[in-house]
């Protein structure tokens, strides 16, 4: 729903619609993330704040800060979390897991500063 949003082509089935639908997803996701108190690092908390993020990306076309304000939550929670080294007791294990950690740090620190 949030794509469709943002480039104006929603579906004949949800013609109409994709705005308020965009918008509830975005107050529930707002709720939810108050509710589990996203000042403090949780599993899966990043990625949530950046689902946030997108969520508030797309729905204006104008650049809005909040989206900067919540890039420097995201930095600043996910160098709190240890994403920014290696081999953390706090974060997962597996290569595999430490290898996407690093990239999605990466991914978020380009994406701010462009």
């Amino acid at each position: 729903m949030l794509d469709y949003l943002r480039e104006g082509d929603e579906p004949v089935e949800y013609e109409g619609k994709c705005h308020d639908l965009a918008s509830t997803y975005r107050n529930r996701f707002t709720d939810c993330l108050i509710l589990a108190d996203y000042t403090q690092p949780q599993e899966f908390l990043i990625e949530a704040l950046i689902m946030h993020q997108y969520g508030e990306y797309v729905g204006s076309r104008d650049a809005k800060s909040s989206v900067w304000v919540l890039s420097g939550i995201i930095v600043r929670l996910a160098m709190r979390m240890g994403y920014h080294q290696e081999a953390q007791p706090s974060l997962p294990s597996t290569p595999f897991q430490v290898i996407q950690l690093a990239d999605f740090l990466e991914t978020v620190l380009i994406k701010v500063s462009d």
